[in-house]
């Protein structure tokens, strides 16, 4: 009975939500590693670091900035300031740092023009020490209430290149 309670719980779980094996992906020319699961899909675009779970749920784009002067603080208040227009945060800005890199996070949730269903978008700046990078997931609140701890060892994974 006991089996057959965790393979039901197991089937009724987003396919997001299931842990898995991660692998490590390289941005561009080593400008930094991720983690990522191992089932989640490079999107192939070559504009974009982008990669989707296989239910095509949640997505993550990334880009780097050379550091041209300022901080992590300053990079990321204009990061946060530029995304649209139809997202409103829904978080106080958060912090958190690894042996190798600083990285601040806000939750925003909006609808798309066009569409009817709210999005959640969450925007990460990292600062790898001679770049920025900004990580994004695009998901539904369920998806990252549910995952949240998930995307945070997602971020925590970040590590600079050479």
């Amino acid at each position: 009975m006991k089996k057959l309670i965790s393979s039901l719980c197991l089937l009724l779980a987003p396919f997001s939500a299931i842990a898995e094996e991660s692998v490590a992906h390289v941005f561009g020319d080593n400008v930094f590693s991720i983690q990522l699961p191992k089932s989640w899909v490079n999107n192939n675009d070559r504009k974009y670091f982008s990669f989707s779970s296989p239910d095509k749920r949640v997505s993550l784009t990334a880009s780097a900035y050379a550091k041209e002067g300022g901080n992590l603080e300053e990079f990321s208040n204009y990061r946060f300031s530029s995304v649209h227009d139809w997202y409103k945060p829904t978080s106080q800005v958060k912090k958190l740092k690894t042996e190798k890199i600083s990285v601040i996070y806000r939750e925003f949730e909006g609808v798309w023009p066009g569409e009817t269903k709210p999005t959640f978008y969450v925007v990460a700046c990292a600062n790898l020490g001679k770049a920025y990078a900004s990580i994004t997931f695009t998901t539904d609140r369920q998806d990252f209430l549910a995952n949240q701890n998930r995307y945070v060892q997602i971020l925590r994974s970040v590590q600079p290149g050479s």
